[in-house]
């Protein structure tokens, strides 16, 4: 860059200037415009398009050969520098510059169809592609630095599809995940409704089994995880456990063959509700915070159909579900994974009468009858003590109504967040078909149906209260 005392502009080529150059420039512009107190004192990023020539300086001393760039421009210029993998200073400077964008005025500027990972355009009434889209890129580099070196695979004890933990050389890293799955966009829908309620999941992106690391990562899941599962099925200590490992690894062997996508997330810290040790588990739910987010995530869990965690009429699969560390009191005391999305026009209608049994209270005590069973399956091998802490969980009036409260703080959160007319139809709109006439279709309905959805639950969770 060219910052002589020949020019009032730092200057620079567009085509050649780096990531880091690029938010240098634009971390520089942002910070004027905070501290100027005079708009004519503030700097702004232009562009001389004959030249390809990007400058900052103050209004009053651009040529009338540079125009001033948009923040829309310079969020697409931000994404357009982004390479194949980011590295986590990467991500911190370029997420700091479009949080900052982001807190200005000039957002009412941005068009309505942006960006997205899987298509060309989508709807923004928020960040949230633009996020997506960087953590994308940072979980493809981790993967592009570890997949090679990667020394052992392990499959997870818990889940009935597979989740493949990848170990990095030296293990003194936390590791990755791996999914094999047909497609990731319900995925991804859920997830976008879960962070919008501030709820922690992991970091992820996905890519098609076609792709150079999608070759790569399924041959590294063949040579160590494959032979991982026969090692251990070779060494099992009796029948039924050796034929645990033989479905593993014939479930292995068809995902192998008929895959076609990877997602890969990175390490969350925190104990599953699952691993955790009765007395921990029981102090967690009589915490106030963890009742109140447990609530608000089941509300999540009812609105979308996501069946596999404490869905109220489904039972429980704790595994999907992390107490995290040391929480603070704004963060989620909890953190999710592996949720999905399964709202569709012929299933909607009965989502809605869920969600009104749900605010009126009626399955609190399904709720509760779930986690017995799920401590009665903790301690299937002393039904004395599974009975004792049954008995003072059903007595405990405060999960009750913490849990209720919940679910009441999620649909007012969820609607709040749905104010803006925007917001909808980028939660639901990813898709990676080419057909963008499909796509349009798909998208209406989902708005539609969740239009209706919102309504009953503002009718019900918000104006009884």
């Amino acid at each position: 860059m060219d910052d002589s005392s020949r020019s009032p502009f730092v200057r620079a080529n567009l085509d050649t200037l780096s990531l880091e150059g690029w938010n240098t420039l634009v971390g520089q512009m942002l910070d004027s415009q905070q501290e100027a107190v005079k708009k004519d004192g503030r700097k702004y990023i232009y562009l001389n398009p004959r030249e390809n020539e990007i400058a900052l300086g103050r209004e009053k001393e651009v040529s009338s050969s540079f125009k001033k760039l948009s923040h829309e421009k310079i969020i697409r210029i931000s994404i357009s520098k982004l390479p194949p993998y980011l590295s986590e200073d990467q991500v911190i400077e370029t997420q700091k510059n479009i949080n900052k964008i982001f807190s200005t005025k000039e957002t009412t500027t941005l068009s309505k169809k942006f960006f997205s990972i899987f298509s060309s355009s989508a709807s923004i009434g928020s960040k949230l592609p633009i996020e997506i889209a960087i953590n994308h890129r940072a979980v493809l580099g981790e993967l592009a630095r570890t997949l090679p070196e990667a020394v052992q695979i392990l499959r997870s004890l818990a889940g009935q599809t597979g989740i493949y933990f990848l170990h990095h050389t030296d293990y003194s890293e936390a590791p990755l995940a791996l999914k094999l799955m047909p497609h990731p966009i319900t995925h991804l829908i859920a997830d976008h409704f879960y962070r919008k309620l501030n709820f922690s999941t992991p970091l992820y992106t996905a890519f098609p089994r076609e792709s150079e690391l999608g070759q790569l990562a399924l041959k590294k899941l063949e040579d160590l995880a494959l032979n991982d599962l026969r090692e251990k099925h070779h060494m099992a200590e009796n029948s039924q456990e050796a034929e645990i490992y033989g479905g593993k690894i014939r479930q292995l062997e068809h995902q192998l063959k008929s895959t076609q996508h990877i997602m890969v997330m990175k390490y969350v810290p925190g104990t599953t509700f699952a691993e955790l040790p009765v007395d921990e588990l029981m102090k967690a739910l009589t915490q106030e915070k963890i009742l109140l987010d447990i609530g608000a995530m089941i509300f999540l869990d009812v609105l979308l159909h996501n069946t596999d965690r404490m869905h109220p009429e489904r039972s429980n699969n704790l595994d999907n579900l992390l107490l995290q560390p040391e929480a603070s009191e704004e963060r989620r005391s909890i953190a999710l994974i592996d949720h999905d999305f399964k709202v569709n026009s012929e299933n909607w209608t009965t989502i809605a009468e869920t969600l009104v049994k749900l605010a009126k209270g009626e399955l609190t005590e399904k709720i509760i009858d779930n986690l017995c069973t799920s401590i009665n399956i903790k301690l299937k091998d002393d039904p004395v003590t599974a009975e004792h802490y049954q008995k003072s969980l059903k007595k405990e009036d405060k999960i009750r109504f913490f849990l209720q409260e919940g679910f009441r703080k999620g649909a007012h959160s969820l609607l709040q967040a749905c104010e803006d007319s925007e917001v909808l139809p980028a939660l639901l709109n990813v898709s990676s078909s080419g057909d963008l006439s499909s796509q349009e279709a798909v998208l209406s309905d989902r708005v539609e149906i969740f239009k209706e959805l919102l309504k009953i639950i503002k009718k019900n969770f918000i104006n009884k209260i």
